[in-house]
């Protein structure tokens, strides 16, 4: 008897195994949305593309505020209205990376949070690239430690390169 339910649950998880190969899309892209907070700069208007690459033709965010994006994906971000330059554009990159047990944890219950400074926009229009890396606050996840490592929740790229027109 026992060498027959040893032998059920083999079969069980070997199946369960061979389901998880053969599924094409990743168990996280299936409605794992982060809420983001773009919390620094009152007033900014931050934009991303909705219809097309280059369009960013989203309704405007206006500062400090919340918008979910799905995890695993990159998108392109359109700031303006910052505030004391008027007419400025400033263009970047914002990846909410895929998803791991911490991250889902914590995404659970808090928006990860986006702050840009006055310096960081003086640097990105200085010509320099400005990279945020948002990491999990450390012991916001009880459970064994990541042997070292820190988990990334997004990554924020801004720089004073326009995107390309297409003609």
């Amino acid at each position: 008897m026992k060498t027959l339910i040893a032998t059920a649950c083999v079969l069980l998880v070997a199946a369960i195994a061979n389901a998880q190969c053969y599924n094409k899309t990743p168990a996280y892209t299936m409605a794992h949305w982060a809420q983001v907070k773009f919390a620094a700069l009152e007033g900014m208007y931050v934009q991303w593309d909705v219809t097309k690459p280059g369009q960013y033709d989203s309704a405007p965010l206006v500062a400090p505020g919340r918008q979910s994006f799905g995890m695993g994906y990159g998108y392109a971000l359109k700031f303006t209205r910052l505030p004391g330059r008027y007419g400025v554009e400033l263009f970047g990159t914002f990846e909410v990376l895929p998803p791991d047990w911490r991250s889902l944890a914590y995404l659970a219950h808090n928006a990860i949070t986006v702050e840009i400074t006055q310096e960081e926009i003086d640097q990105a229009l200085a010509g320099k690239l400005v990279s945020k890396v948002i990491y999990l606050p450390k012991g916001s996840v009880a459970g064994p430690p990541a042997a070292g490592r820190e988990t990334v929740l997004a990554i924020l790229r801004l720089g004073n390169r326009f995107p390309r027109t297409r003609e």
